[in-house]
């Protein structure tokens, strides 16, 4: 071994027991979980401690879209997935419950915490179906999701309200429905 060698091969040495003894910090949902991210746009974010979706759900969305120059409505989107993907949790091999809810997220279309409440509501005010090509209603027809769904859904929207960040996303959403 070399001079050289020694320092180096003793830092990642002691660098691999320090890690040892630190919580895991590679989350079980980063950032590349959300649609619509490229690599350059996850370097960009971490760059600005948004190391995942936790993280993205969380921040403070005026400062990054300041800091970023990212596109706003990406932005709002992907804070909007991230509230989701945070309320349920990453799917693992151990918890069933948690998979069976990214299932049944998945076979709504649901992808975002807006889009949650969209088929709650929906789903506990049901519109008239006047023709096959009404395009008022988002589904297209009424959805049928069993009573016990539908209970998971209402539990999952409750921690989905807790994130503060939510009320933000829905405002934007709602102006930008109406274009201004």
């Amino acid at each position: 071994m070399t001079p050289v060698e020694g320092p180096i091969w003793i830092d990642i040495d002691g660098l691999t027991r320090i890690g040892n003894l630190i919580p895991n910090m590679n989350s079980a949902l980063p950032l590349s979980r959300l649609d619509g991210l490229t690599v350059w746009h996850q370097a960009r974010l971490e760059e600005e401690d948004i190391e995942n979706t936790f993280n993205m759900a969380n921040a403070d969305v005026m400062d990054l879209m300041l800091s970023t120059k990212l596109p706003p409505e990406r932005i709002m989107d992907w804070v909007d997935q991230g509230i989701l993907c945070s309320s349920v949790g990453a799917k693992t091999k151990h918890d069933s419950h948690q998979n069976l809810l990214w299932t049944l997220l998945e076979s709504l279309s649901i992808k975002n915490a807006t889009g949650l409440e969209e088929v709650l509501l929906e789903v506990e005010n049901p519109r008239e179906v006047t023709s096959a090509s009404d395009q008022t209603m988002p589904y297209g027809a009424p959805l049928k999701i069993s009573p016990e769904n539908i209970q998971h859904l209402r539990l999952l929207h409750l921690t989905v309200r807790s994130y503060h960040n939510l009320d933000l996303v829905r405002n934007w959403k709602s102006s930008a429905l109406r274009g201004s």
